[in-house]
């Protein structure tokens, strides 16, 4: 019971990016599982974010260059 929590923070498949941001940020933690039907599909990291905006960035400077 020191290390799992019962109900645990999750968020759904169409959970708004930046809402899953803040969750992390506001609770201090660096994963969310990702939650469907009451089944686990999958899970968010800081590091999926990180590459999202670095692919973002990449993209971004190719339009401009």
């Amino acid at each position: 019971s020191d290390i799992m929590k019962k109900n645990p923070l999750s968020v759904s498949p169409d959970t708004p990016t930046l809402t899953a941001i803040a969750l992390m940020r506001q609770h201090q933690i660096g994963a969310l599982p990702v939650v469907h039907n009451g089944r686990l599909i999958g899970i968010i990291t800081e590091h999926d974010f990180l590459d999202i905006a670095a692919e973002l960035l990449e993209q971004k400077l190719r339009e401009h260059a």
